[in-house]
């Protein structure tokens, strides 16, 4: 009988210990554009202080003025967040017609960003990214400093 009730709660313990994986965590933030002008932005996994990648991103989402939208990524336990002590993901929002009149190249050179926001894995469960940022966004640490345009 003590040999079916810990079998019963060996089942019970890995069925319910594991559940936790087959609930996938994805985090989602939601960019809201408050400037007058178009933007793309995008979003990588990158160290502090870099600049745009090298390729142009497979996907450049687009928010009108006035307009949200919201980006979907990846299981915040999968082998990427377990690396990410001092990693962070990266959004860059940039100005749409930049990004329609350059080439890539050029705007990476030139570093023609309106602006890098940098999360750490606690900050994306706030969200809401504004751009402008406005005091919202005063704790994010970001490119330019907030205040600092």
């Amino acid at each position: 009988m003590k040999k079916n009730i810990l079998l019963l709660l060996l089942g019970m313990f890995l069925l319910f210990g594991s559940c936790e994986k087959l609930i996938p965590t994805y985090y989602s933030i939601r960019v809201h554009n408050n400037s007058d002008q178009t933007i793309y932005y995008y979003a990588e996994y990158i160290l502090p202080d870099t600049t745009l990648s090298i390729n142009k991103p497979r996907w450049l989402y687009k928010v009108n003025p006035g307009k949200a939208d919201e980006f979907y990524d990846s299981d915040v336990n999968d082998e990427k967040f377990k690396r990410m002590k001092n990693e962070r993901i990266t959004l860059f929002v940039l100005d749409k017609n930049v990004v329609d009149t350059y080439e890539w190249e050029y705007i990476r050179e030139n570093n023609m960003i309106l602006r890098r926001y940098e999360f750490l894995i606690k900050e994306l469960y706030a969200g809401n990214v504004f751009y402008p940022p406005d005091w919202r966004m005063e704790n994010i640490k970001m490119y330019p400093p907030y205040g600092g345009e």
